[in-house]
């Protein structure tokens, strides 16, 4: 089973985000899908039942928008609150370590515009370095 963090301010307005929720929601997959932004419209995450939710999949999918080549904001705080020491990190942070993570994002822009050419300049994973530091550090299975 895997558990889908949904992270977009706007899912109502959204096409592609949208799009992928709803092919998931209509597959044969077991998901559990997360959507943070109803959750938490407040931003007071309850890390408790975060942390419950990723303890019970081995898989974990972020779905959100990039809004200017970084995640929403609510997502960088569900991090900063959720992936905390000794939980994620730290000498006993290991609640983490080989579960897969997944990061699935829209950009709302063709891939040619992600090139040294582009009208963004950089490939899209050059933005994604934290991502992958983040699985990294919480000894997780990372899919870049």
């Amino acid at each position: 089973m895997a558990l889908i963090i949904l992270a977009h301010p706007d899912f109502g307005k959204s096409v592609a985000n949208k799009a992928i929720i709803e092919a998931l929601q209509n597959s044969n997959l077991n998901t559990e899908i997360r959507n943070i932004c109803n959750l938490y419209p407040d931003y007071k995450i309850d890390v408790k039942a975060e942390q419950d939710a990723l303890l019970r999949h081995q898989t974990i999918i972020f779905q959100y928008p990039i809004y200017w080549y970084n995640m929403p904001a609510i997502l960088k705080l569900w991090f900063d609150t959720v992936f905390e020491y000794q939980f994620a990190y730290g000498s006993k942070g290991d609640k983490l370590k080989d579960k897969t993570f997944v990061p699935s994002f829209t950009v709302g822009a063709p891939e040619s515009e992600y090139t040294t050419l582009g009208s963004h300049h950089f490939r899209v994973l050059e933005f994604c370095k934290n991502l992958e530091q983040t699985a990294y550090y919480a000894q997780m299975i990372n899919c870049f």
